[in-house]
C-alpha cells in the first residue's frame, strides 16, 4: 500500500490497467485484502471491472482465462507498456 504521489502502486497499476483496455481485472490476496477491498469500493466505475479473491482461488480461475498478466509484486506499469506487451 505505498503510495506515490497521492495514489497507491495498487491504484496506479489499476488506472494503467483500464486506460490500456483491460476490463476483466483479478486480485488474488489475502494480505491486505479489506484495504484492497477499501479502495475499489471507493472507485465506483471500478467496481464491476475488479473482482477481490482470495489466493487460494487463484489456480481454478486462472485456468478459465486468456490472456493473463500475472503480478506477484507492486509494479508501477505504464499503459502503452501493457499494449506493446
Amino acid at each position: 500500500m505505498v503510495k506515490v504521489y497521492n495514489m497507491t502502486v495498487f491504484e496506479r497499476t489499476i488506472r494503467s490497467l483500464l486506460t490500456a483496455g483491460i476490463e476483466n481485472i483479478q486480485v488474488f490476496s489475502e494480505k491486505n485484502s479489506s484495504k484492497f477491498a477499501e479502495i475499489i469500493e471507493k472507485k465506483g466505475p471500478w467496481s464491476g471491472t475488479i473482482k477481490l479473491l482470495q489466493s487460494k482461488d487463484l489456480e481454478s480461475e486462472i485456468r478459465n482465462l486468456k490472456n493473463v498478466i500475472l503480478m506477484n509484486q507492486p509494479l508501477l506499469v505504464t499503459p502503452r507498456y501493457i499494449k506493446e506487451h
